[in-house]
């Protein structure tokens, strides 16, 4: 039986990933909304999820960002899995104090990811979600 984590070279190299995507959504929400980039940045990835509905695969994401006043903001961001650039950010956004809504796909993964409840993202709707160990391409199912 295969285990249910990754060993720890993997997870690292996960983890830098799972950043420089939080970073790429993070420039394309600033540019959709006429932010310059110098006021938004990147604090810390505080949880991804990787899962499969129907014949698409999306990463979620949560991450707090520092904004220009010194406050800091929880992030929701949805993209492809191989994300390298601003085409591949299906949705970012700063969440709201309520927001906490129902994701399957990171249910399957047991995350408490915070969802925004007025945005519409767009995978996590149904419950045919299969969860993936790997990186990049090379994906694997487990259960």
């Amino acid at each position: 039986m295969r285990p249910l984590t990754l060993p720890k070279e993997m997870e690292v190299l996960k983890g830098k990933r799972d950043v420089k995507i939080a970073k790429i959504a993070l420039h394309a929400y600033a540019k959709q909304n006429n932010i310059p980039a110098a006021e938004l940045e990147f604090v810390e990835l505080k949880g991804s999820s990787f899962f499969h509905e129907g014949r698409k695969e999306y990463r979620h994401y949560n991450f707090l960002v520092k904004c220009s006043d010194g406050t800091t903001t929880l992030f929701f961001a949805e993209t492809c899995p191989c994300c390298k650039e601003d085409s591949g950010i299906y949705l970012c956004c700063p969440l709201e104090e309520n927001d906490n809504v129902h994701c399957f796909g990171c249910q399957v993964w047991e995350l408490e990811l915070r969802h925004p409840t007025c945005a519409q993202y767009l995978g996590g709707h149904s419950d045919v979600c299969f969860p993936y160990v790997g990186l990049d391409d090379e994906y694997e199912y487990f259960m």
